[in-house]
């Protein structure tokens, strides 16, 4: 990866360049570390339940994702191991010195998951 002014040019494996003014990383809370300085994400946390495995999944149409977008958004949406997910109400969080993976306090998640359930 490399950046030139406000275009990224990226490499793939087998040799081919990419050239974007905009482009995603999804790694997780490691994320950062692809990013040149000053870094300028947006950074969010969400929460999300699951279910043990259930048997039947009656009354629920073909297993359709079903959501909410109203204040904060909530979904549930079936696995392929027969669970039930919940999640939503995300928060922003980050900045440079962002402590974002030290999930240890989880007194914000506490408060957010009394709200979605």
């Amino acid at each position: 990866m490399e950046f030139k002014g406000d275009e990224v040019i990226l490499t793939t494996s087998n040799g081919f360049t990419i050239t974007q003014k905009k482009y995603i990383i999804s790694a997780g809370y490691e994320g950062r570390k692809y990013l040149p300085k000053p870094y300028r994400v947006k950074l969010t946390r969400s929460f999300t339940l699951v279910t043990k495995p259930i048997k039947e999944f009656n009354g629920w149409f073909e297993r359709c994702i079903i959501r909410d977008t109203e204040d904060y958004y909530t979904y549930f949406r079936t696995t392929k191991d027969n669970r039930i997910m919940m999640g939503g109400e995300d928060i922003e969080i980050g900045g440079e010195h962002s402590k974002m993976a030290d999930l240890k306090d989880e007194r914000v998640a506490e408060e957010k998951y009394k709200k979605v359930i």
